[in-house]
């Protein structure tokens, strides 16, 4: 009887013990895919779309579908997410923002700044096919500069932004 009693546990020391193991491995590991997938994230940098400017003979509605497209070309990449301006713009302009930040170009990007902006994203509509996108870092003013038309609008996920801190 004693012998039986030994083996029983025996058997459950050997079982708890087995038991903790796999416990531990399967936190070691739980906590090393926390650390791989926690790595792996980008990190999302914010750009803001600062201005439009249209040459002359060029109206908005000419170059408004190209604009979406780039806007639409930058959102996708996935580090970046894109604060569109002029959306803003419409909103401040209902609140009479234009007497504060918004009236100069250094408040503009101080407000970018408070927007928590990595970067500034120009928009200079050159014809009614082409527009000139320059995005300017923020915090090293170094400049990536872009003319997009309609053949090529879809390269922009494919863009090479590694000189900005994005």
């Amino acid at each position: 009887m004693k012998k039986l009693i030994t083996c029983i546990l025996a058997g459950a020391l050997i079982f708890i013990s087995c038991e903790k193991k796999q416990m531990s491995k399967s936190a070691e590991l739980q906590k090393n895919e926390e650390e791989v997938s926690f790595e792996e994230k980008p990190k999302i940098r914010t750009v803001e779309i600062a201005s439009i400017e249209y040459s002359s003979n060029v109206l908005p509605s000419d170059i408004a579908a190209l604009k979406a497209k780039i806007v639409e070309g930058l959102s996708n990449r996935c580090n970046v997410r894109v604060i569109d301006r002029s959306r803003m713009n419409d909103v401040l302009s209902e609140h009479q923002s234009q007497q504060s930040l918004w009236a100069s170009d250094d408040g503009r990007a101080e407000v970018g700044r408070q927007y928590n902006a990595n970067a500034l994203v120009y928009l200079e509509a050159i014809s009614k096919t082409e527009i000139q996108v320059t995005i300017e870092d923020l915090d090293t003013f170094q400049q990536v500069v872009k003319l997009v038309n309609m053949s090529n609008v879809s390269e922009i996920a494919a863009w090479d932004l590694s000189i900005l801190s994005l």
